[in-house]
């Protein structure tokens, strides 16, 4: 599928630009200033928490007659992108999120008449709800007339989102368009209420690359690896400072849409489960998994042979390779990740702070795997311009952070980091609930 979105990817990189060399000097901004300042982000509900909805892959066109992909042939006639819209109004309304982070993708420029009526009409919901919202762009959402820069420029200046296009840093430039981190306050009239207790950071993971060496999807490159690292260490010099000052850092989520090479690791079809403990097999490998691959039975009349099963007590060693901590969810396609590897999962895992990453891009893929003391994690294919798969619903995730109290009753920092989906059904199911992360050490409540 990777392959196939690459090639078709090519050749409308091609078209467009022949079209950009002759329009790019006509097309004007009509990107207006944001009419409602936000307040800052806040943990500020009853019981501490902060609630996330992530959102990727909209593949959002023209609306009403943009017809769905991957549905039941039942349901071709009434199926377009207002299936989209509604999916993401049912999930405002059932989780009512404090932050709704959309992960690329979110048009799909090719497809688009007008980018920019496309773009308002996506993150419509959000708006129309008054939701805080924040926005990075995939690999399709520049495939029209609107460059990757600007539609940045378009989404920043929306109602109710604190998408940016790049930060400052020391009048370098940072690659890509839509870098940018955003801090959640510690409760109202605590200690931390003027303290950024949870940091989300949002890169552009780009689309394809423009190494000619380098075959494959983009990457996040250095500049923005040093301005994450740099942003990271001063966010956790700040939290461990005085005022209430704190021992440990505040924990980081990491949203970006293409996810990184490392996730090839988690190769297996089907993910579904939790490893909690070390697999106990054989020291030697005695190669019954290729002999079960591998035995052929006697010829029969049969085209096929007859399924079978296998059952013994001690597992094969050939199950180490399922060495995460926790892994839940499915894959059905392969890991469409870059050729070459950046070193971001280092990065991240040298920052410290990160507890998890999330990623779309893979609209067959909804898992969390750990590696290397952070979840790596998909939300799943949400929009039903978007290849999928006729039965399996498209889908969401949630996460939420929770604080914890001191003896006394009074509001701290993060304790953990929960997650769930979300499917667009009849009853809009809530699957595989796990914790990506627990603070050791808890105070009593």
């Amino acid at each position: 599928m990777a392959a196939l979105e690459h090639s078709r990817s090519l050749l409308v990189e091609a078209f467009l630009f022949i079209i950009l060399s002759t329009t790019a000097a006509c097309v004007v901004s009509t990107a207006t200033a944001k009419s409602v300042p936000l307040p800052p982000l806040r943990f500020k509900n009853s019981n501490g928490q902060f609630k996330i909805l992530q959102v990727a892959d909209m593949h959002y066109a023209n609306g009403q007659s943009t017809k769905c992909l991957d549905v039941f042939p039942s349901q071709v006639a009434t199926c377009s992108d207002l299936n989209t819209t509604a999916f993401v109004k049912r999930m405002i309304k059932a989780e009512q999120p404090d932050l709704i982070v959309f992960t690329g993708d979110n048009i799909f420029g090719a497809d688009t008449k007008d980018p920019v009526t496309s773009l308002k009409a996506s993150f419509e919901p959000a708006i129309s709800a008054k939701l805080p919202w924040a926005a990075v762009l995939g690999n399709h959402d520049q495939e029209s007339i609107l460059t990757r820069k600007q539609v940045m420029e378009h989404i920043v200046p929306m109602d109710y989102t604190l998408s940016k296009v790049n930060p400052h840093f020391h009048g370098k430039k940072i690659d890509g368009f839509g870098n940018y981190n955003l801090e959640v306050k510690g409760m109202k009239d605590s200690e931390l209420e003027g303290k950024s207790v949870l940091n989300l950071y949002l890169l552009d993971s780009g689309d394809y690359s423009t190494d000619p060496k380098i075959t494959g999807y983009g990457w996040i490159k250095p500049s923005q690896q040093a301005w994450f690292k740099e942003t990271s260490a001063k966010l956790q010099k700040t939290y461990k400072s005085k005022p209430s000052e704190q021992a440990e850092s505040a924990p980081a989520l990491v949203y970006f849409h293409i996810p990184l090479p490392e996730v090839k690791i988690f190769r297996d079809s089907s993910i579904i489960g939790i490893k909690q403990e070390p697999i106990s097999c054989p020291s030697y490998n005695s190669g019954f998994l290729k002999t079960m691959q591998t035995y052929k039975s006697k010829p029969s009349e049969q085209a096929e042979s007859a399924p079978a099963l296998v059952d013994f007590h001690i597992p094969l060693p050939e199950v180490k390779i399922f060495r995460n901590s926790s892994i839940i969810g499915i894959k059905q396609e392969p890991i469409g990740c870059p050729s070459y590897n950046s070193g971001f999962l280092e990065t991240m895992v040298q920052a410290g702070d990160v507890k998890a990453a999330f990623t779309g891009h893979d609209h067959l893929n909804d898992f969390c795997g750990s590696l290397r003391g952070i979840e790596l994690c998909y939300a799943g294919g949400f929009g039903y311009h978007a290849y999928g798969k006729a039965g399996w619903p498209r889908r969401t995730r949630v996460v939420v952070a929770s604080l914890e109290k001191d003896a006394r009753g009074d509001w701290k920092g993060v304790h953990s980091i929960t997650t769930w989906k979300r499917l667009d059904d009849e009853h809009l199911s809530k699957i595989d609930t796990q914790t990506l992360w627990t603070k050791t050490r808890l105070k009593s409540f």
